[in-house]
């Protein structure tokens, strides 16, 4: 079962080895097993980490100021504080990832292979000219280029979250090629326009299976026992109902804005300049369509992505171990719709900010009179300002959506946990440590693609 993108530092019970990220070659030990051969019953819980509202500042903050740079050692701090939630036997999982290593990762995948394909892209532009069958060829190539990459990125942030997770000083590893992955997520990808889609539940098991029985926590590997066949009722109900969505939204579309676009055609045929109003209208309908129909298939898909997810918890098992999910469509509403409020709050708080500021600029440049300037030009001076304190604000504001991202990652982590049940017993005493994977690097690809999903 694939470990939260986000994580947390606790304090395990088994020494100072765990917390400097040098897990002992033992195993487990007597004692960590109270079932003796028989086994330990594993209880998984959460405990909500304390300190996100003040660790959302003070990322946001630091990363303001470090131009961004912070962002990669504010994201292990988030992880470390995460994984610390997540819970076995009230023991927690120990995050022993690095800034540093996220943020060389991310280095070497920018100037190795993001630089190279924006000066090759540039280079044909200038060299073929943008309509250039030539360049259009290159942008192909890219395009499919980063599709590839993306399954890559998904496997290697995997495998470098399990490889710096540890519970009881014993760390996960995630074996098999990243390549192979990679591949089997491009060409089923290629497959679903061809399929109307069809293929996604297949899909989706085949590579939660691949990546499941490729985990493991020591030297045990864990199970994925189960098929695709359980989803395609949800999905096939998803999929009518998404269609239905969108072709009633399409035809009101349509019919709404049809009449306006006849109406402006014979303004425009008559040679007098095209109302603003109209052209507002048709700008609204259409993107208060789409954005209608995605409101509503986000809230239809939410049932089968339960569905999946308590799936795939129902195929996975560990040892003699078995996972169980409860998750509910109306409990992934909730969070998602709440999760956006108090983003949005993080918005609003920084548009009050940006708004005082750009207030008390403005009037301390308008109540000031330069003697040498002619006040006309100062004038335009003050226009000019105002436009670029009104941009100032608005790109304020919109960076605030991100201040409480830590809060909402914690409340969708923790929701996840506690509708994910347990039942059965693993030979604590029988793990042993793995072998340690050669691993220094973390996630560049997964920082390029912006990817840190379950």
């Amino acid at each position: 079962m694939s470990v939260p993108t986000t994580g947390s530092s606790g304090t395990p019970s088994v020494g100072s080895q765990a917390l400097e990220g040098a897990p002992p070659s033992h195993g487990l030990g007597p004692g960590a097993s109270s079932g003796g051969a028989g086994g330990e019953p594993l209880r998984l819980s959460w405990l909500k980490p304390v300190g996100m509202v003040g660790l959302s500042f003070w990322n946001f903050i630091v990363r303001v100021f470090t131009m961004g740079i912070y962002h990669f050692w504010g994201k292990t701090e988030v992880r470390k504080r995460l994984w610390s939630g997540i819970r076995f036997n009230s023991e927690p999982l120990v995050y022993t990832g690095r800034g540093v290593e996220l943020f060389l990762g991310f280095l070497i995948v920018f100037f190795l292979i993001l630089f190279p394909v924006l000066l090759l892209i540039i280079g044909a532009v200038y060299y073929f000219g943008p309509e250039s069958p030539y360049t259009k060829a290159v942008q192909l190539f890219t395009y499919i280029l980063f599709f590839y990459l993306f399954g890559l990125a998904v496997y290697r942030a995997q495998r470098y979250r399990l490889a710096r997770t540890t519970w009881r000083g014993i760390r996960g590893k995630l074996e098999g090629s990243p390549w192979i992955y990679a591949w089997m997520s491009f060409w089923m990808g290629v497959l679903v326009p061809f399929t109307l889609g069809w293929i996604l539940p297949w899909r989706a098991v085949k590579l939660q299976k691949f990546i499941t029985e490729n985990a493991h926590f020591g030297d045990r590997a864990f199970l994925f026992k189960g098929g695709s066949g359980p989803l395609y009722r949800h999905f096939a109900v998803l999929w009518f109902v998404s269609l239905s969505i969108y072709g009633i939204v399409l035809w009101s579309l349509w019919a709404k804005m049809l009449p306006t676009l006849l109406t402006l055609q014979k303004i425009s045929n008559s040679g007098e300049q095209m109302p603003t109003v109209g052209i507002v209208v048709i700008l609204a309908l259409i993107y208060g369509s789409l954005i209608l129909a995605w409101l509503l298939y986000a809230i239809a898909s939410a049932w089968y992505r339960a569905r999946m997810i308590n799936h795939f918890a129902a195929c996975t098992m560990f040892d003699n171990l078995e996972f169980a999910g409860t998750l509910q469509a109306r409990g992934l509403i909730y969070v998602a719709v709440t999760n956006f409020f108090i983003r949005l709050a993080g918005s609003v708080l920084f548009l009050f900010i940006g708004l005082a500021l750009a207030v008390w600029a403005y009037a301390a440049m308008s109540g000031f009179q330069p003697p040498d300037i002619d006040p006309e030009k100062w004038d335009k001076a003050i226009r000019g300002v105002t436009v670029l304190l009104t941009i100032g604000v608005l790109l304020f504001a919109l960076s605030g959506f991100s201040l409480f991202t830590p809060i909402t990652q914690a409340r969708r982590t923790g929701y996840l946990i506690d509708h994910i049940a347990t039942r059965g017993t693993v030979a604590l005493s029988d793990i042993m440590q793995g072998a340690k994977q050669d691993i220094k690097l973390g996630e560049g690809l997964a920082e390029a693609f912006d990817i840190d999903a379950f």
